[in-house]
């Protein structure tokens, strides 16, 4: 085992160039777009009657928010799927850790460390934007590791399980962003784009944000399962990972007890995003549902939030239509 020593990023002129232009690509905004036409795919008549089913529920749910919702289903197996705003961009959230996990597998699969490798726990940065220092909160197991060295496994299952912001920068700042956006695109993710650490609050004020597209998520989800996404170990690590998610309010929630979800999350202000792969007893889908630009959540009670709501009840919706056609 190697202790590897982390180095902040510079930011060259040419990094600044590409991500101001990714910048203003803006996610929509309610004043801007009108609800897309949906698209869906189904081997037949029923099966895209049902496909149309599903997007019209997202429309009708949008409308009845006064928000924006984007969702990406797939189930390759059985030629179905169904998409409503899968190629637009919304604030990441938390929901760009899937990017950032595969690029620290691939790494290691390169041979550039092993998740083994230990690395300091530091809650020191500087901005994307003008290297301004900032400290990174630290909570939980991360907290108990400040000043210590911890495996970059653990690491990654920080970021993913409890959705660590420390445990992202140490892995981000290692892997460096434009490379976990080139990956993406190698992997078929077309748009979306990994420009900063988090809690980088002035890149946030100047309009660099972390963004991800439901169908390029769903898409994420597939490499890994399919076992794309790097070598098969390493997959089956990142599945493991997934699985064992502690925030479950959302896709998860109102499924039955006989389906299995491995998932990642993703919450900010005004926005609830979750993105999985669903073990069904029936075969394996992919669902991304994320919910932008509502309001609504009760600042006294944190399970009155009708955005997660939204993102349970579409997850229900998708589920038992699909499981209705392949009965």
């Amino acid at each position: 085992m190697k202790t590897i020593r982390r180095t902040l990023p510079v930011i060259m002129a040419c990094c600044v160039a590409l991500a101001t232009a990714c910048a203003t690509t803006k996610a929509p905004t309610r004043a801007q777009e009108q609800p897309p036409m949906p698209a869906t795919t189904a081997p037949t008549g029923a099966g895209r009657a049902a496909m149309e089913r599903i997007a019209e529920y997202v429309a009708d749910r949008e409308r009845a928010m006064d928000c924006l919702i984007g969702v990406s289903f797939a189930d390759p197996a059985n030629g179905l799927s169904a998409d409503y705003r899968a190629d637009e961009l919304f604030h990441a959230a938390s929901t760009m850790k899937v990017p950032v996990m595969i690029e620290v597998f691939r790494r290691a699969e390169a041979g550039e460390w092993s998740l083994e490798d230990k690395v300091p726990v530091d809650p020191n940065f500087k901005s994307f934007l003008d290297n301004t220092p900032y400290v990174v909160d630290a909570r939980g197991h991360m907290e108990e590791m400040l000043g210590q060295e911890e495996t970059i496994l653990k690491i990654a299952e920080q970021m993913i399980v409890v959705s660590d912001n420390l445990a992202t920068n140490i892995l981000i700042t290692m892997c460096g962003a434009a490379n976990i956006t080139g990956t993406m695109r190698g992997l078929g993710v077309d748009r979306g784009y990994v420009l900063r650490c988090v809690q980088d609050i002035a890149a946030y004020r100047n309009g660099f944000s972390n963004r991800m597209t439901p169908g390029g998520l769903t898409r994420l989800m597939q490499a890994i399962e399919n076992g794309e996404a790097a070598d098969p170990a390493s997959t089956a690590e990142m599945k493991r990972i997934l699985l064992a998610q502690e925030y479950n309010d959302m896709i998860p929630r109102l499924l039955p007890d006989d389906v299995t979800v491995g998932h990642k999350t993703g919450s900010i202000s005004g926005h609830r995003h979750d993105t999985a792969i669903v073990y069904s007893p029936d075969g394996t889908y992919y669902l991304t549902v994320m919910v932008a630009e509502y309001s609504g959540a009760s600042e006294d009670d944190p399970n009155d939030d009708p955005a997660k709501q939204a993102v349970s009840d579409i997850a229900l919706f998708v589920h038992e239509t699909r499981s209705a056609l392949l009965r």
